[in-house]
C-alpha cells in the first residue's frame, strides 16, 4: 500500500511548492530548506533570547524539502550537518537579500524539533486542535512512507512543534 501512496505524496509535494511559490534559500548549496518571508499573524511570542515577536513583524517560515529527506531521515548526524549549512546560507541571505533583511526571526513546524533544539531554536508546543492533528498526521505520513526502514503505523506518532530562532541568533551562523 505504501508504494501506491508514495507517488501521490511526491506529486502533492511538488504542487504545494509550486502553488505557494516556495524558493530555496538564496545561495544554498544543499537546497534542503525553502524560506518564505511573511507577516506574523499569531499571538505575541517571547523567544529564548528575549526577542519578542508580535503581529505584523516580518518573519521567515522555513519548510523542509520532504523529497530530499527521503534518504537521510535515519541519519541524524547528516541532517544536523546539512541543517547547519542551511542556517549559514539563511544567515547570509537575511544579512544581504532585500526580501529577508527586515526579518525578525525564522520559524517552522516539524516533528524533527529535537534537531532544531540542538541548533538553539526555541521549541513551542502547538495548541491542541485540528491544525495540530493534521500536521501530526502529515509529518508522520511522510516519515512512514519515505523512511528507508519499515516503520510501523502506531498511535505513538511524533507530535509536531513550532521552532523559532531570532535573527540575532541566526546571524551567529554566518
Amino acid at each position: 500500500m505504501l508504494k501506491r501512496i508514495r507517488p501521490l505524496l511526491v506529486l502533492w509535494e511538488k504542487v504545494i511548492v509550486k502553488v505557494n511559490r516556495w524558493e530555496y534559500i538564496p545561495g544554498s548549496v544543499v537546497k534542503l530548506l525553502y524560506a518564505v518571508p511573511h507577516r506574523y499573524q499569531g499571538a505575541k511570542l517571547r523567544l529564548a533570547d528575549d526577542t519578542v515577536i508580535e503581529q505584523g513583524d516580518i518573519v521567515v517560515e522555513i519548510h523542509i524539502d520532504n523529497l530530499k529527506m527521503k534518504g537521510i531521515e535515519s541519519k541524524p548526524e547528516l541532517i544536523l550537518s546539512l541543517f547547519q549549512q542551511e542556517l549559514q546560507a539563511l544567515a547570509l541571505a537575511i544579512d544581504c537579500e532585500d526580501k529577508f533583511k527586515e526579518s525578525k526571526a525564522i520559524h517552522g513546524t516539524t516533528v524533527l524539533y529535537s534537531l532544531a533544539a540542538k541548533k538553539g531554536f526555541t521549541i513551542i508546543q502547538l495548541e491542541a486542535g485540528v491544525k495540530k492533528r493534521l500536521l501530526k498526521i502529515w509529518g508522520n505520513l511522510y516519515r512512514t512512507v519515505f523512511h528507508q526502514k519499515r516503520v510501523k503505523f502506531n498511535k505513538h506518532y511524533r507530535n509536531p512543534r513550532m521552532c523559532w530562532l531570532s535573527k540575532s541568533q541566526l546571524l551567529k551562523y554566518s
